[in-house]
């Protein structure tokens, strides 16, 4: 199987485990770095990849979607301010509400 092939299949079965297992939580760690975007639509609009070399895979739109339509930012924590995100009332692991 080709990289783009094997990164599909990846993604799909991430997409599965998510579905099945919702995190309780999720941290958004990109504060603490410069090379990891930022969960939240807006920040990541202004984020700036820092190395020419490197890339943001398009796959990644796909698990952006999914936090913002099954979790909501509910606080921060830490010096860095890391979002924290907790699963919206209502949503269903089935990804219907």
């Amino acid at each position: 199987m080709s990289a783009p092939g094997r990164i599909l299949a990846t993604s799909a079965l991430a997409g599965l485990a998510l579905q099945r297992e919702p995190p309780a939580l999720i941290v958004d760690a990109s504060p603490a770095t410069l090379d990891v975007p930022p969960l939240d639509r807006a920040a990541r609009d202004a984020w700036t990849l820092q190395e020419p070399k490197d890339t943001v895979l398009s796959e990644l739109d796909r698990l952006f979607r999914w936090i913002e339509e099954h979790h909501v930012r509910v606080t921060e924590v830490g010096s860095l301010h890391w979002p924290v995100y907790e699963p919206r009332r209502g949503v269903s692991s089935d990804g219907g509400s």
